[in-house]
């Protein structure tokens, strides 16, 4: 309904919407789905998180248990954590997952926050990451291209 949305080339199956709204705020989601890559079945979560510290405090304690209630599948998740300072994600998620380089997204136009991020569990290597600046037009955050290499 607002604009947030999973899709892959390879076949999805699985798909999930976790509902992590706030009462009286923008509607906020997290999408999960299995996906089958050539490589194997991966686990793929997208987010758009809310700007309110509060808010955030529960979708990421909401994005914890979602990892943690998967196995022992990889994981890879991207989406706009809205992490304006400090380092809320980061402290949330670092036994659970690697934490890249963070690549300024925003605004597109001249991005000096870096909003937007793919992250993966352990098993998965992020061999290189880097955004779209020639994208700066479609939307107010420039995209996050990474390429990733899967456990064998």
């Amino acid at each position: 309904n607002y604009g947030h949305i999973l899709f892959s080339k390879f076949p999805m199956e699985k798909q999930l919407v976790h509902d992590v709204s706030i009462p009286n705020r923008e509607p906020r989601a997290i999408i999960e789905s299995l996906v089958n890559f050539p490589a194997g079945q991966v686990r793929v979560i997208a987010l758009h998180m809310g700007i309110g510290i509060g808010d955030k405090v529960h979708q990421l304690d909401s994005l914890r248990e979602i990892i943690l209630s998967g196995g022992k599948l990889p994981i890879i998740i991207m989406g706009d954590f809205n992490q304006w300072l400090g380092k809320s994600v980061e402290n949330k998620l670092i036994d659970l997952i690697k934490i890249p380089p963070k690549l300024r997204t925003y605004p597109s136009f001249m991005p000096v926050l870096s909003l937007d991020r793919i992250m993966c569990t352990r098993r998965i290597e992020i061999v290189q990451m880097n955004c779209l600046y020639e994208s700066w037009i479609a939307s107010d955050h420039l995209p996050i291209v990474a390429d990733i290499k899967l456990p064998k």
